[in-house]
């Protein structure tokens, strides 16, 4: 499970994120599609742990970003491209970041 709760990312005074809302049921699939510059990457980034966002409340699989992001480091510690996320039935995902 995925939950992003008002979420705000910005750079600067410049805002990516504005109050983004997200929430994803185990055995869910999604797209993220928008233009250039929407903030699909920077999105994915602060789900992998990889950027820290301004404001708001991420969770996956029960565990809050960034604070318990090591649950998700993989056998030599954290990977810098990519997230193990545990489901709650102890199935082991991985989002490639590359």
């Amino acid at each position: 499970m995925i939950e992003v709760r008002r979420l705000v990312k910005t750079f600067g005074i410049k805002p990516v994120l504005r109050g983004l809302d997200f929430y994803v049921e185990p055995g869910e699939f999604v797209a993220l599609l928008g233009p250039n510059g929407a903030g699909k990457t920077t999105f994915l980034r602060i789900l992998a742990s990889l950027s820290r966002p301004t404001l708001g409340e991420v969770r996956l699989a029960g565990y809050a970003l960034p604070a318990q992001a090591a649950a998700f480091a993989g056998p030599g510690g954290k990977d810098k491209d990519r997230v193990y996320v545990v489901g709650p039935d102890g199935s082991v995902s991985v989002l490639v970041l590359k």
